[in-house]
């Protein structure tokens, strides 16, 4: 479930009901707020235990009234399609990286398209995404791989 609070925790809204096609008994994987707009956040939904690994990825833009999917152009035919974490650059509005079981996929317009990124990663779960500010790097944690770098996204932006 996927609660939010306008008011410090005092009283929370189940945001839940909003999100069109999200079944029941999925982990939410990642909520990312934007840094760019306060009413937009991300969300990583992961149901390959209920043996479903398909990704999906929903983006708000109204605080959570109304959800979109942004997985239509991610892949669907690996067994380990299934999202895991999402980051928003912080020096980029709309440039979005998405790790999914295998593999580190990234947007330039906001998650309309994902492309593959193939910068040495070896494939493995990409559990959580950090963009580093000031130095301009991704930082990606692996399930069994450890760390993954990729050093100063300047030229890729």
């Amino acid at each position: 479930m996927l609660f939010q609070s306008m008011d410090g925790g005092t009283k929370w809204n189940d945001l839940t009901k909003n999100i069109s096609g999200m079944a029941p008994w999925g982990t939410i994987r990642k909520i990312e707020p934007s840094r760019f707009d306060a009413g937009v956040a991300y969300v990583v939904v992961d149901y390959h235990m209920m043996d479903d690994r398909k990704p999906y990825v929903y983006k708000t833009s109204d605080y959570g009234k109304t959800w979109t999917s942004i997985a239509a152009t991610l892949p669907k035919d690996h067994p380990l399609d299934y999202a895991m974490s999402i980051a928003e650059n912080p020096n980029r509005k709309g440039m979005l990286f998405l790790g999914t079981g295998h593999s580190i996929f990234y947007s330039m317009n906001d998650g309309t398209t994902w492309l593959p990124l193939k910068a040495g990663l070896p494939a493995a779960p990409a559990t959580w995404i950090v963009i580093a500010k000031q130095q301009h790097d991704v930082v990606v944690s692996t399930y069994g791989r450890g760390w993954w770098v990729l050093l100063d996204i300047t030229m890729l932006r």
